[in-house]
């Protein structure tokens, strides 16, 4: 049970020093939640953000799904070593790609494009009026049937890889992946403000703004995109992927749930094995499934997410029972080192791989 207490907020000076339209930052620390935020919904509007406003996840949704994985694994109805061949047995699928396992779609050793380029080409070759679980089977069964870009076993990071999850989550479960997430994540751990894509419903002419909306840097200004707004977040398909909004006290029951994993406790969701595909390096690259792991003692899980208009991190102390969060409806590079620096604020450890640290050197 999340518990909720208050302290000084340090987070204005940083919106103002970075240019945001707002900031919040969260601290889990065994069972008690600390939230702080800063800021407005929306650029140019007066509607201050407060501590239960739903923010935008992006990538790191990622640890969303591959924890949904592990649920499903665990009910019997794929195996952590299914191939893809196994799980597409109707193609005919590259030979790249027949023995690559559910694990190593997880952890990005596929050998699968990171997106953009081939989700240009994947979506001149599908018909646009499928629905989304039609686009996300078309998509898979179109890369799965042609050369992998990169070595399997090797990292490069796909949202391409995530895509294709949902349809194996689909196929294997008979439910889409939006239902999954809903069913058991959301509704299980009592997480009630998450859904898809930007949060909110209101229209450009209707204030004033109910959730913060996603801002683009535009021309040298910021530019509030409404939440009704087609381009307001990426295509659903890319759901597995990020697309992700929850408010900071639903994100860290995700984050406790996680730190239960590790500990085994009783009321963890987890088996065992499962927590150890997700919380260890089990490739020797950094990189577990949907999250980046410590570099001495996997004992950190962390990830950052961004669709342009947003952007935010989130770091677990999983030994210690502690987990720290910050996000902006701001996406780009300034808005990036704001959270970075909003997370070194609140106490965060750093997680570090080759060539990169989540909140910077």
């Amino acid at each position: 049970m999340i518990t909720q207490s208050a302290r000084a907020n340090p987070l204005p000076d940083l919106v103002n020093k970075f240019q945001l339209p707002a900031l919040s930052t969260a601290v889990y620390d065994n069972g008690k939640l600390q939230i702080e935020a800063a800021g407005t919904r929306k650029y140019g509007d007066s509607t201050l953000v407060t501590n239960q406003d739903k923010w935008h996840w992006g990538s790191n949704g990622k640890s969303m799904t591959a924890f949904l994985s592990a649920l499903v694994v665990q009910d019997g109805k794929i195996k952590w070593e299914s191939t893809l061949q196994e799980l597409y047995p109707e193609l005919v699928l590259h030979g790249d790609f027949k023995s690559t396992t559910l694990r190593q779609l997880l952890a990005h050793r596929s050998g699968l494009p990171a997106l953009t380029s081939a989700k240009e080409d994947s979506d001149k070759a599908i018909d646009p009026n499928l629905g989304v679980d039609e686009k996300r089977s078309a998509y898979a069964m179109l890369m799965l049937q042609n050369p992998a870009p990169f070595a399997r076993d090797d990292f490069n990071y796909s949202n391409t890889g995530y895509i294709i999850l949902g349809d194996i989550l689909r196929r294997t479960t008979g439910k889409s992946w939006e239902q999954l997430i809903q069913e058991k994540l959301f509704e299980k751990l009592g997480m009630n403000s998450c859904g898809l894509g930007a949060a909110g419903s209101e229209t450009p002419s209707e204030q004033p703004p109910t959730q913060p909306w996603p801002h683009l840097f535009f021309e040298n200004k910021l530019v509030p995109i409404p939440p009704t707004e087609k381009y307001s977040d990426n295509d659903p398909v890319l759901s597995p992927a990020g697309r992700i909004h929850c408010s900071m006290t639903d994100w860290m029951k995700f984050a406790e749930m996680q730190i239960k994993a590790y500990h085994q406790d009783q009321d963890s969701l987890l088996s065992k094995e499962s927590t150890d595909v997700l919380q260890k390096d089990l490739f020797s690259q950094q990189y577990t499934s949907g999250a980046l792991i410590s570099n001495l003692d996997s004992t950190l899980l962390g990830h950052n997410g961004s669709n342009t208009m947003n952007f935010a991190i989130y770091i677990m102390d999983l030994p210690s029972r502690k987990a720290f969060a910050a996000v902006s409806n701001r996406g780009d590079e300034l808005a990036m080192k704001a959270v970075q620096e909003a997370m070194k604020l609140i106490g965060s450890p750093n997680i570090c791989i080759p060539g990169f640290c989540l909140l910077g050197n």
